[in-house]
């Protein structure tokens, strides 16, 4: 039939079809005459019966191709739609069964009642049928076998979720998901069974590995720790609070905890182990001695490296291993005496019970430049730096003849006669009788901890970029100034200084030149204050200017504290060359008076941030202060002056004399008198404005 469909549809094929019936029916007259007898033909009325017969045949025979190719085209045009659309759904179908195949996973249709209706080759080489007699049978007697069809396959006419099932030591996930028509009527079920063998036996030997890799752990004494470095969050194993004696399940911890646990002799050494895994990237190790949670001291050993880092290249997560060491270290403490010196990398010396030096190793030639010839024989006098007084020395010997060991820094000097810092360690060896035979000297160099210190100092007490004190090591020279007025009977001041409309330097010219304006504003503080006094940035444009050694009369302190705020407003007014821009600026400063029994030094910045925002509604740059009563004095004081200053130009002194009289009643002179008669305030007393008049030039 498809093969007469595609002759048909071609116009070739559709005249043979025509002809062909034309021919037959020319075939079919032919031999109606040729085999009736000669009798009926010369019969008139047969004949004429045959003929009558006849016409409609020829009639046919002549109007049969008209009708043919009117009937043809139509249908040949409609068979011709038709083998297309056939074609199309047999490629689809092929496709599709290709799609099916090229899938790993075993996938059949089945009907309502679980007939077997497609499969894939994976589903035939699973059941091990072929392909033609898996077709109609249900599947749970072929594969998976069981009594009853899989539980989800039970809601044919629902997708179900994931269900397992073991077939032949294989598992497998099934899933199925049913497909309906335009209106919803159930069509078939597709079935997929997942082979999740090899990834439930990657999981339970992924849970073996764990189980084997605590067991270890726990065995080796020791634990695991993740630090994230930006929040300080520590996540560690169970066995570390096991090893200080907490409880695992309410155990936190966290980098400063940690830090703040570590025994004080080894927590700088720690710090600087930490700072260069840091700043190198480099796996590091110590040991150091950890607070338990009775209170006595572990000796750890813990090592780390960073693992991650942010989108600035900077650490960000710091993994590594925590191990409780302290039987070891008890183990290295019984070790011989020259093994322990020896084995070390640190510059050894070793002395005799008189303290004459008998043996060193090389990590201290290395560092002292003195050769084991050139040392041997002397004392550790030859080390000293002359830094240290008698005093000193002595209290270190009184400690070790007490306790058998001194721990601490000294200053020593090289071959060369350079001097540097050194952790030194000396510990007392005694024999079985508990007599000193040898006394061991560990030098440690910590010039570079010593540098490293002062950065995290600076880091920790300085705004980095000004380099003055931040708001950290302000509060604490506040705190100090407190009790030194309170010793010294003397006030002091703190003037809170914010720059003026300094957010349009950063809006309009950027950062880089506000931070410009900034470095400048603080040589310009630094330079109008006395020796002794304190200039600090609390951030952004706030300045703190803290005044000791003030006057213990409170208007002598607010006037002290005012000439300096108004020398500061002066310098900060003046222009400011920022790279190519000129700029000028101003500040409002609120000022507040401290002395012993002033309130906490929160407090008192707050009352300096309070009056310093009523200098800014004051119209800016301008100063102000806290107290109400001392606010009103120097209010008044700026108003005399303008007024001093409008009474000369109005002349409304008047000068007047008294006679000067001797014992005998003889005048002597006269003493000249000025007043001050103010047009609405009436005779001002010089005692209020000759001070100031003074003070002022005028």
């Amino acid at each position: 039939m498809k093969q007469l469909l595609k002759f048909l549809n071609k116009p070739s094929g559709a005249v043979i079809a025509v002809g062909a019936v034309i021919l037959l029916a020319g075939l079919l007259v032919a031999a109606l005459f040729e085999h009736l007898p000669k009798a009926v033909l010369r019969d008139g009325h047969t004949a004429r019966m045959l003929f009558e017969f006849a016409d409609p045949v020829l009639l046919v025979i002549l109007v049969s191709p008209a009708l043919l190719f009117l009937v043809f085209r139509p249908m040949r045009t409609r068979l011709a739609e038709l083998g297309n659309l056939h074609d199309k759904i047999e490629h689809a179908h092929r496709e599709w069964l290709g799609a099916l195949d090229s899938v790993d996973d075993p996938i059949f249709l089945h009907d309502r009642d679980f007939r077997i209706l497609r499969c894939n080759k994976a589903y035939q080489r699973c059941a091990g049928v072929a392909y033609h007699k898996l077709l109609g049978k249900p599947y749970h007697e072929v594969f998976p076998k069981s009594h009853a069809p899989l539980h989800g396959a039970l809601r044919a006419q629902e997708d179900t979720g994931a269900e397992e099932v073991a077939v032949d030591g294989r598992i497998y996930r099934s899933r199925s998901s049913t497909i309906k028509d335009a209106q919803g009527a159930y069509l078939y079920s597709v079935h997929i069974l997942e082979d999740i063998t090899e990834t439930r036996r990657a999981r339970e030997a992924l849970r073996e590995n764990e189980e084997q890799f605590a067991l270890a752990f726990a065995a080796a004494n020791l634990a695991w720790f993740d630090l994230n470095i930006k929040s300080g969050e520590i996540r560690v194993s169970p066995e570390y609070p096991g090893m200080l004696g907490f409880d695992p399940a309410t155990f936190r911890t966290s980098l400063s905890n940690w830090i703040d646990n570590i025994h004080p002799d080894d927590r700088d050494a720690v710090l600087k182990c930490v700072n260069v895994c840091l700043s190198s990237n480099k796996p590091v190790a110590t040991e150091y001695r950890r607070r338990t949670q009775s209170g006595e001291w572990l000796w750890m050993y813990s090592s780390g490296k960073v693992v991650e880092w942010d989108d600035a290249k900077k650490p960000a997560r710091m993994a590594g291993i925590h191990m409780n060491i302290a039987e070891r270290k008890q183990a290295e403490s019984d070790l011989h005496l020259t093994a322990a010196a020896f084995e070390s990398h640190e510059s050894m010396m070793i002395t005799d019970a008189n303290g004459v030096i008998v043996r060193v190793n090389r990590a201290f030639t290395e560092n002292t430049g003195y050769t084991p010839d050139e040392i041997v024989g002397q004392t550790p006098r030859v080390l000293k730096s002359g830094r240290h007084n008698a005093e000193f020395y002595r209290t270190m010997w009184e400690t070790i003849v007490r306790t058998g060991r001194w721990r601490g820094e000294v200053w020593d000097k090289r071959k060369n006669g350079e001097t540097y810092p050194e952790l030194l360690t000396v510990s007392a060896v005694k024999d079985s009788h508990g007599v000193v035979t040898h006394y061991i000297g560990s030098h440690i160099d910590i010039t570079e901890r010593k540098a490293a210190q002062e950065r995290i100092r600076n880091l920790a007490f300085y705004d980095p970029l000004t380099h003055l004190p931040n708001r950290r090591l302000l509060l604490d020279r506040l705190n100090q100034a407190e009790f030194s007025n309170a010793r010294n009977c003397c006030k002091g001041a703190l003037l809170f200084i914010d720059l003026d409309n300094f957010k349009d330097i950063n809006d309009n010219l950027g950062h880089r030149v506000g931070d410009l304006l900034l470095q400048q504003v603080a040589l310009r503080l630094s330079s109008c204050v006395r020796e002794g006094d304190t200039v600090a940035r609390l951030g952004g444009d706030e300045f703190v200017v803290m005044l000791e050694n003030l006057s213990e009369q409170p208007m002598e302190a607010v006037t002290q504290a005012e000439v300096i705020g108004k020398k500061i407003l002066a310098a900060l007014s003046l222009p400011y060359q920022l790279e190519t821009h000129a700029y000028h600026g101003t500040a409002s400063i609120g000022a507040t008076l401290f002395n012993g029994n002033s309130p906490a030094a929160d407090e008192l910045m707050k009352q300096a941030d309070i009056a310093m925002y009523q200098a800014k509604k004051a119209g800016r740059n301008a100063l102000r202060f806290f107290d109400p009563q001392m606010q009103a004095s120097i209010t008044g004081r700026f108003s005399l002056e303008g007024e001093l200053r409008k009474a000369l130009e109005q002349q409304q002194f008047q000068l007047y004399y008294q006679i000067q009289m001797d014992s005998s009643n003889q005048p002597l002179g006269a003493e000249a008198l000025i007043r001050w008669i103010h047009p609405l305030r009436g005779m001002i007393s010089p005692a209020q404005f000759i001070p100031l008049a003074e003070e002022t030039g005028l």
